[in-house]
């Protein structure tokens, strides 16, 4: 718009403005460039670093680049956590929500890590890391404690009997499941 010579120019209002403030842009980059972060991680950590600016035209931009994205993130971070360190799936889904990924997102991420790994989703992966830290456990109450491990790390109590009683000794899976 052109304005008459000499008439000021009536300044936006900040709220109205949605373009994303370029030096916020290159701190999200920065910290995207780090490691991968879910939109309201990245939006505490933003609004940190510049309190009173506006995120949400950043995130909004970020998502718009294919830069931000919670479904991925959350597939990644559940994928990650269930495959190498042995996270059940109570335990990845805690930890996304902690970190503010919204529920819908963290199940849908949990179905696929699911769909890759297969419905036990790493027990059998980690009961077998654990038996070669522990030995295979030799008494009902070995058995026990290696069920709580497992329950510790997010596996479902009726899944980590199940594969229990699959994987150890006909006796011993008996006593177990007894408690004797």
């Amino acid at each position: 718009m052109l304005y008459p010579a000499g008439a000021r120019r009536r300044p936006r209002c900040a709220s109205m403005d949605t373009r994303p403030d370029p030096d916020l842009m290159k701190k999200a980059a920065a910290l995207l460039a780090r490691r991968p972060l879910c939109r309201a991680d990245l939006g505490a950590r933003l609004e940190r670093a510049a309190p009173g600016v506006p995120v949400e035209p950043v995130l909004d931009r970020l998502e718009q680049l294919d830069l931000l994205n919670d479904a991925e993130y959350a597939y990644n971070f559940a994928l990650q956590r269930m495959k190498r360190r042995g996270w059940g799936p109570a335990r990845v889904e805690a930890a996304l929500g902690r970190t503010g990924v919204p529920p819908p997102v963290v199940e849908t991420a949990l179905g696929r890590v699911r769909e890759q790994l297969g419905e036990d989703a790493g027990l059998g992966a980690e009961i077998d890391r654990l038996w070669a830290r522990r030995g295979v456990p030799r008494t009902p109450a070995e058995a026990r404690s290696l069920a709580a491990a497992l329950a510790r790390r997010g596996f479902d109590q009726d899944r980590i009997s199940a594969a229990l009683r699959r994987r150890l000794p006909a006796a011993l899976a008996r006593r177990f499941d007894t408690g004797d």
